[in-house]
């Protein structure tokens, strides 16, 4: 009898085992949900950044290379790139300033024929023209470069009609006028599982006044090889004024904090929310599971900030 209620015993003990293994096998799986991948890494430490700028080897430039590396490098900026019309720049070092080799790159006929204007950033040599700005994003790569699609909007040249390019201007503080479709664009390619994934501003300095309009905030150790990789996955924001102190993701949830007072907005795939925040604190997002993407604009007195997109894998 007791051997009986022994195994019994043994029994209930096996089944409710199997039980609690189920539910936390399940709990496990539920709680796995879709992928979240940021391009945001930690600890985050943030570096001041211009990638397009003209000297006089551009037709339309007025200042020396060497005194547009000076302005930049006079205003504390950590790097920065020369990207002449159809002319390299090598890089290197400015004082404690990294250059970082350039060259805005055009369709055969030059810049003023109606295309694309591409950047090339970290180019082991000069770019020739190409018949089109595909294949100029193709030889830019060809050489390990990072093409970037400047100032989308330029003469009717959109965001959604340039070359599949992961990295693009939003905002350029020359071209600012003709860019108000790029965020529209930008989003519609998200949603499509387009190409557009980062976004940068910038000067597109040309004359001393067009200096400290846009910039980058890369989140790199202060080499080229870091600068670029994080350029290369999307570890950076766009600012005309908003500093962002820390992007975090734990699980499905978003934290942005800021520097300055600001409205912070979170565009998904199903619509915009917001928060408004005090200097320093934090606004957050929880990640909906219909949501395929959150990207982060951060709206204050001083101007807006854009960051890179969080993108929601199913299972």
């Amino acid at each position: 009898m007791r051997k009986l209620s022994r195994i019994c015993l043994a029994g209930l003990v096996l089944a409710g085992y199997v039980c609690v293994l189920a539910w936390v096998q399940g709990a496990l799986v539920a709680a796995a949900g879709p992928q979240v991948i940021s391009p945001y890494t930690e600890p985050q430490h943030w570096l001041k950044c211009n990638f397009h700028t003209h000297s006089t080897r551009s037709d339309d430039g007025t200042l020396a290379p060497e005194a547009v590396m000076a302005l930049y490098a006079n205003a504390g900026y950590d790097a920065m790139a020369i990207t002449d019309h159809d002319h390299y720049w090598p890089g290197g070092r400015f004082g404690d300033m990294i250059v970082l080799p350039g060259q805005e790159c055009h369709v055969l006929g030059g810049r003023m024929v109606k295309a694309h204007h591409v950047l090339a950033l970290g180019a082991t040599g000069e770019i020739e023209r190409q018949p089109t700005a595909a294949d100029i994003v193709a030889a830019i790569r060809a050489k390990g470069g990072l093409p970037i699609v400047a100032h989308p909007g330029w003469d009717g040249c959109q965001l959604r009609d340039a070359p599949p390019c992961e990295h693009f201007e939003i905002w350029n503080g020359v071209a600012e006028q003709f860019m108000s479709e790029a965020a529209g664009d930008w989003d519609a390619s998200l949603a499509a599982g387009g190409a557009a994934r980062c976004a940068l501003a910038a000067d597109d300095l040309h004359v001393p006044e067009h200096f400290g309009r846009g910039w980058v905030m890369v989140n790199a150790e202060k080499t080229r090889a870091g600068i670029l990789s994080a350029l290369r996955r999307g570890d950076c924001y766009a600012s005309t004024g908003p500093t962002v102190r820390c992007v975090r993701v734990r699980g499905r949830r978003v934290s942005v904090t800021v520097e300055e007072a600001a409205t912070i907005w979170f565009q998904t795939s199903q619509g915009k929310h917001f928060s408004i925040v005090g200097a320093g604190d934090t606004a957050t997002h929880d990640i909906q599971a219909d949501d395929w993407y959150v990207r982060v604009e951060v709206e204050a007195p001083n101007g807006r900030a854009w960051l890179n997109p969080i993108i929601v894998q199913p299972d």
